[in-house]
């Protein structure tokens, strides 16, 4: 009886190390696939090497027109798709933003015939036959095949809202062989040629597992691309991006570049280099495109990560801060010219005491210029002895002479996190004000007559805003200004004007208001510092 129990307890003990074993070992040593693989019972496979599928890899123009004869559009109140015979997105309509030029809604691609569109694999459907395509509302599902025994069903299955679209590629092997495909999916097209301030927002970027890489769209080459695992790639515009998020990490990322006339287009993408497709089963890959506004909230419901290639930092946490009190502004407002006048009011307001100081310090600083001047007469032969003299000036009236200086630096932040915010934000694009019919484009105004290098029509704003620059300048330098100063009160509002000459309204818009209130600012520091009151 006693040899039952120990045996009993023995078999009881073994079971009881060999499953907690298993399970510490999947807690501490998870299983990674690349792939996910459906497969039903079978025989064990046949000693036969698995076939390789021969695949072209080309990428840009190579026309499908066999399978590029019907479109099929998919839409959801936020965005509408275009979606060829190949499974490949040919168009992409944003519904909630208007085109500045058309008045329609904004068409962040469409892909030229040679271009095979968004989630693409070109390479495979070169060779493929379509069997059978249906489509509803919201999803296209077509089926391929590939080779006798190999199929592929492709569905594109856009998301209920927002800019989300999931793609999945089953490939099924009808053969007692396993077989091998390789294929590249693209993820973004985008153009890479054109100048002005919208090429320095282009970029195209991949994310391995270890970093986000990223280059100016202009510098892509037919080389571009990272060999190892790679989390996300895509493109980014001014105001769009498209990024393709794989639900596990692929295998590489490309690039390619089309010239199509006077237009050249980046195409980027991911791809896996083997994928074994079994013996009478089957695979899938997964992947999801993000192809939207460059905006935080609804770039994090595809994947938070992606975010990362609108910027991260402090500066990105002060701009997307920025961002928010702007839309809260247009709620109230209703007008996002008003909302861009009162953020500009509201961040002078928050930095008012550091302006006060900078001003004071200035005022007290030209109240010397006199006798820094004698100073520079008496010793501008002993450098030593003027800096000396100089110090003990600044001592015996307290002056910091860099008071002025040192509350600009504190500001700094603020205005590079509102420069990118007010130059690339989608909410003022097509947005009207007053005269200006896009705040994110120049304002333009029509003359009856042309000007060299300005041609029929001039930018308003700039040029309001060099008049209160100067006049600003004008108020800041004393009547005993030195030549060099009377000069620069002329030559910095000029400046500043060629600068933003062909900014975006929006943006010469803040200046000009955060200008105007520190003149008023400006003015109320003076009258009391020439009061004496200090």
């Amino acid at each position: 009886m006693n040899n039952d129990k120990n045996l009993i307890a023995a078999v009881a003990i073994s079971l009881l190390v060999l499953f907690g074993y298993q399970m510490i070992l999947n807690r501490v040593m998870p299983s990674r696939q690349e792939v996910v693989t459906v497969k039903p019972e079978q025989p064990p496979p046949a000693a036969t090497p698995p076939e390789r599928l021969v695949v072209d890899r080309e990428i840009v123009q190579t026309p499908v027109a066999e399978l590029d004869l019907d479109t099929y559009v998919i839409s959801n109140e936020d965005v509408a798709l275009t979606v060829n015979s190949a499974a490949a997105i040919k168009r992409v309509e944003l519904k909630g933003f208007v085109d500045p030029e058309t008045g329609g809604h904004t068409v962040i691609l469409q892909a030229p015939a040679q271009v095979a569109g968004l989630l693409a694999t070109p390479g495979l459907m070169k060779t493929a036959t379509l069997e059978n395509i249906e489509s509803g509302d919201q999803w296209v599902r077509a089926v391929y095949e590939l080779s006798p025994e190999v199929r592929l069903e492709k569905i594109v299955s856009l998301r209920p809202e927002g800019y989300g679209t999931d793609t999945r590629l089953t490939f099924t092997n009808s053969s007692e062989n396993d077989k091998i495909v390789s294929f590249e999916l693209t993820g973004a097209i985008g153009q890479i040629s054109g100048g002005g301030i919208e090429a320095r927002y282009r970029e195209v970027f991949t994310a391995s597992e270890k970093k986000l890489n990223r280059i100016n769209a202009s510098k892509l080459k037919d080389d571009y691309g990272i060999r190892e695992p790679v989390r996300y790639a895509g493109y980014k515009g001014q105001y769009f991006s498209q990024v393709l998020v794989p639900s596990q990490t692929a295998d590489f990322s490309f690039g390619d570049v089309a010239v199509l006339g006077d237009v050249t287009l980046g195409v980027v993408g991911v791809g896996e280099n083997e994928v074994i497709i079994p013996a009478q089963g089957s695979v899938a890959y997964e992947a999801t495109l993000y192809a939207g506004p460059n905006d935080v909230e609804q770039m994090a419901g595809i994947s938070k990560e992606i975010t990362d290639v609108l910027g991260k930092g402090f500066f990105a946490g002060v701009s997307d801060f920025l961002l928010l009190l702007l839309r809260m502004f247009y709620k109230l407002l209703r007008n996002y010219g008003l909302a861009v006048i009162a953020l500009s009011v509201l961040i002078n307001l928050f930095l008012a005491p550091l302006t006060v100081k900078s001003l004071s310090s200035m005022r007290e600083m030209q109240a010397l210029q006199p006798q820094m001047e004698k100073l520079r007469e008496q010793h501008k032969d002993n450098p030593q002895k003027l800096n000396k003299e100089m110090m003990e000036l600044y001592k015996k009236n307290k002056v910091n002479p860099m008071g002025g200086c040192l509350p600009l630096l504190f500001q700094m932040p603020i205005f590079f996190s509102l420069y990118k915010v007010l130059n690339s934000a989608v909410e003022l694009r097509g947005a009207s004000f007053l005269w200006i019919s896009d705040l994110s484009a120049p304002d333009s105004v029509g003359i009856p007559f042309s000007l060299p290098l300005i041609g029929d029509s001039v930018h308003v704003l700039p040029l309001i805003m060099i008049a209160v620059s100067y006049l600003q300048q004008k108020k800041t330098n004393p009547a005993h200004s030195t030549d060099q100063q009377k000069k620069m009160a002329l030559i910095m509002p000029a400046f500043l004007g060629v600068i933003f000459y062909s900014f975006p309204a929006g943006l010469v818009l803040y200046f000009l208001t955060n200008t105007l209130v520190s003149f008023g600012v400006q003015s109320v520091v003076f009258s009391k510092t020439k009061h004496g009151e200090k």
